[in-house]
């Protein structure tokens, strides 16, 4: 990947790995391409999926075997079927050009946590399974973020009680930068019990447990929906 993005023209490399830990850094630092011109995304067969898009829009996805994009993140990308290059030396990559942000029905007021990043926009996907649902959030990058920033969304039933739970925050957070954007899904599995029901979510610091605020009441989380049902289980 690092000899043919030499290659390529100024552009910035959003890169598909499993644990995003950086695999190339040492190689990288010994070419051109600095590790502050790449994003980078968890990928896998157990992986929600997210996908980052730079401020000024100009980037190249890259894709390796090992590490493919969840189907639910492709359609939502709309990826083609074949990639703009496809390498042929083990281990293969797909190189795509970055897609556009999807679209989706935005905030009238955007909510920015710890003032380091803000919550633009949010929707339940459709879906044809009786046993899970998917949200998809979309955010701003407003600061340099804290390491292994995570998301937390909670299904709450009508006594309180959280009955779904997703964790996850599939990019690595110290590699974005101001201005970048970035969309994540968070599944949920469906309880047998019936609605109504309360979706909420919220960013923290796995360390120490701590929750990023905002201006809002309750400030360490924000509440997305109180009257949900699911009547096709």
């Amino acid at each position: 990947m690092v000899r043919y993005e030499q290659s390529q023209p100024t552009g910035t490399m959003i890169i598909a790995d499993p644990f995003y830990e950086l695999i190339d850094a040492e190689s990288l630092a010994r070419t051109a391409v600095t590790m502050t011109d790449a994003r980078w995304i968890q990928a896998g067969s157990d992986v929600a999926g997210a996908m980052v898009f730079v401020g000024d829009g100009d980037g190249r996805l890259y894709v390796p075997e090992y590490a493919p994009l969840s189907p639910v993140l492709r359609q939502l990308l709309r990826l083609p079927d074949t990639p703009n290059y496809h390498s042929q030396t083990p281990p293969t990559f797909d190189l795509y050009a970055l897609p556009s942000l999807p679209e989706m029905e935005l905030l009238a007021e955007p909510v920015t946590f710890a003032d380091k990043i803000t919550l633009e926009g949010y929707e339940l996907l459709p879906t044809n399974s009786s046993s899970t649902v998917t949200l998809l959030t979309r955010w701003l990058v407003q600061q340099p973020l804290p390491p292994h920033l995570t998301i937390f969304v909670h299904l709450l039933n009508a006594n309180g009680e959280i009955v779904a739970q997703y964790d996850g925050f599939d990019a690595a957070p110290t590699a974005l930068r101001t201005g970048d954007r970035l969309i994540q899904l968070h599944p949920l599995a469906l309880p047998a019990q019936e609605g109504p029901f309360k979706l909420q979510m919220g960013l923290y610091t796995p360390a120490d447990g701590q929750r990023l605020t905002h201006s809002g009441s309750p400030a360490e989380l924000l509440i997305l929906a109180t009257d949900l049902h699911f009547d096709e289980k």
